[in-house]
C-alpha cells in the first residue's frame, strides 16, 4: 500500500503504520496529523483572480470580519450584514457611491479610533477595502442566485491534487509529494536513506518513545528489508508502551495533570482518565469514537463505566480548591 486513504473513523495506529511501512522515513505527530490535508476540500475561487467575484471579494470578507457582531445571531447596534435586504435598508451603504457610504468610512478609519470597524480582530486590507468600494460603486449588487458557501464541517472531504515534483520516483506516499514539492520550491534535495540502525532508532522513538536494545539493532541490521521493517512496526504497536507514548501528546493538549494546578496544587483522582486514553490507543479505538466518548460518553445510550471515565477530559483544567473553608461559612457568605 502506498496511499494514506485517511478516513475520520480510522485510527492513529493505522496512519502511523501506513507511513512507516510504506516510506520508512521519520515522521512526527504533526506530520501524521497533516495527512488530514489530503481529504479536506480545496477551496479555489472560480475565474480569473483579477475579475470581481461577489462571493470571494465581498461575502467572504464580510463573513470573516463582520458577521460575528453583525450576523444572524447578533446584530450590534441593530445592524446586520449577512442579509441583502437588511444591508440595503441599513442606510450605511449608498448604492453607487462608496465615498458617501458610512460603511466605507468606518472600515477606513485608523486602528484605535472609537468608530473603526471591525472593532475587534484584524482590519480589512487595502485590497479588500478596494474590492468592497468597487462593489458599492457598481451598485452593491447582491445576486439573487447567490448561496453562501457551507461551513467547512459540512463539506464532504475530497483529496487535494498531488503537486508536480522533480523526481516522481521518490514519493512513496501522497504526503511525500507535498514534502518534495516544498523542497523543490526551496531548491533543496531530500536526505539520503537512513542507515538501518538509524532507521530502527527512529521507529522505536516515534512509536514507543524508547530506543531499541543493542540486540534489536543487530538483528535488524542483519535483515533491514521492508518486510522486516513492517514486522517491527507491528510488534512495536502491540506493546503497551505504544499507547503510553502516543497518549502523551493528547494528554498535553487536554491539559492533563495529576494535581489541581492551583494554589496548594494537591493531587486529584483523575488517573483513570489518563489510563482510559492509553487503553483506547492500545485497543486501536477509531478516532471518531475516541472523540465522542470524551465529549459526551456519559450521554451515550447504556453508557459504560469506561465511557463515563472518558469524560474526565472535561476535568483537565486548573481547579481552585479553597483550603480551610467551611461549607456552612461559605453558604452564609454567599447568601
Amino acid at each position: 500500500m502506498h496511499g494514506i486513504g485517511f478516513k475520520f473513523n480510522r485510527t492513529l495506529r493505522y496512519a502511523l503504520k501506513i507511513d512507516w511501512c510504506t516510506t520508512g522515513r521519520f515522521t512526527s505527530i504533526a506530520t501524521i496529523l497533516t495527512a488530514v490535508i489530503f481529504v479536506l476540500p480545496t477551496h479555489t475561487a472560480a475565474g480569473n483572480p483579477s475579475e470581481f467575484d461577489f462571493g470571494r471579494d465581498v461575502y467572504q470578507v464580510l463573513r470573516r470580519a463582520c458577521f460575528e457582531c453583525h450576523g444572524a445571531e447578533k446584530q450590534a447596534g441593530g445592524f446586520r450584514l449577512d442579509d441583502k435586504a437588511s444591508l440595503i435598508e441599513s442606510a450605511t451603504i449608498v448604492t453607487g457611491d462608496a465615498k458617501a457610504s458610512e460603511f466605507i468610512r468606518r472600515i477606513e478609519l485608523p486602528r484605535g479610533h472609537d468608530d473603526v470597524m471591525p472593532a475587534i480582530g484584524d482590519p480589512l486590507s487595502g485590497r479588500e477595502i478596494a474590492a468592497i468600494r468597487r462593489w458599492i460603486d457598481a451598485g452593491a449588487e447582491w445576486p439573487d442566485a447567490f448561496e453562501p458557501p457551507p461551513h467547512w464541517a459540512y463539506v464532504a472531504p475530497q483529496k487535494s491534487p498531488l503537486p508536480q515534483v522533480s523526481d516522481p520516483q521518490w514519493p512513496l506516499s501522497p504526503i511525500d509529494h507535498f514534502v518534495l514539492a516544498k523542497l523543490d520550491q526551496r531548491g533543496m534535495k531530500p536526505s539520503p536513506p537512513a542507515a538501518p540502525a538509524t532507521l530502527l532508532r527512529r521507529v522505536y522513538l516515534d512509536l514507543i518513545g524508547l530506543p531499541p536494545t543493542p540486540a534489536e539493532v543487530i538483528a535488524f541490521e542483519s535483515d533491514p528489508s521492508q518486510a522486516a521493517l513492517s514486522k517491527t512496526v507491528d510488534q512495536l504497536m502491540s506493546r503497551p508502551q505504544f499507547g503510553e507514548r502516543w497518549a502523551r501528546p493528547w494528554l498535553d493538549l487536554a491539559r492533563y495533570a495529576d494535581s489541581h494546578g492551583f494554589q496548594r496544587d494537591n493531587l486529584i483522582d483523575i488517573w483513570a482518565y489518563r489510563d482510559w486514553v492509553i487503553d483506547a490507543l492500545n485497543a486501536d479505538m477509531p478516532l471518531d469514537q475516541f472523540t465522542i466518548e470524551q465529549i459526551a460518553g456519559d450521554l451515550l445510550p447504556g453508557a459504560t463505566p469506561s465511557q463515563r471515565i472518558a469524560t474526565g477530559f472535561h476535568r483537565c483544567a486548573p481547579t481552585n480548591v479553597e483550603a480551610g473553608s467551611l461549607p456552612e461559612e461559605t453558604r452564609i457568605e454567599q447568601v
